[in-house]
């Protein structure tokens, strides 16, 4: 069996141009409340702030986790306001590709990529 990695999920108060969710180890259901309850209340304290969700250190996401991005997807785009993910692991972008989420939520392979590109809007 492979070995998991400790859960950490924060929002990084850094007042720039977006605002950045960085996340680590496995998005389970064990793990996704917690996930799910960060990105929300960093929707909700950054208004009109673009968000960035920074997966590069998530080991695995399953269905629960990629539900919480979705829900933040949509709040979001319903306060007109960007979001991208940051992944380079296959692992991760496969999971986005066999459930088509790739075709919603944009990818970058760097965070630098994504808070340029959700800045821009």
């Amino acid at each position: 069996m492979g070995r998991s990695s400790k859960f950490s999920v924060r929002t990084e108060e850094d007042h720039s141009s977006a605002t950045v969710v960085l996340v680590t180890g496995d998005v389970d259901i064990g793990t996704a409340p917690d996930f799910e309850d960060e990105l929300a209340r960093s929707v909700e304290e950054h208004l009109g702030s673009g968000l960035v969700v920074d997966l590069s250190n998530v080991t695995f996401i399953d269905s629960t986790g990629l539900n919480s991005l979705v829900r933040a997807f949509e709040r979001q785009r319903l306060l007109g306001s960007e979001l991208a993910l940051v992944s380079d692991d296959s692992r991760v972008t496969m999971m986005l590709e066999v459930t088509r989420l790739n075709r919603v939520l944009r990818t970058y392979a760097t965070r630098e990529e994504a808070v340029a590109a959700v800045a821009r809007g």
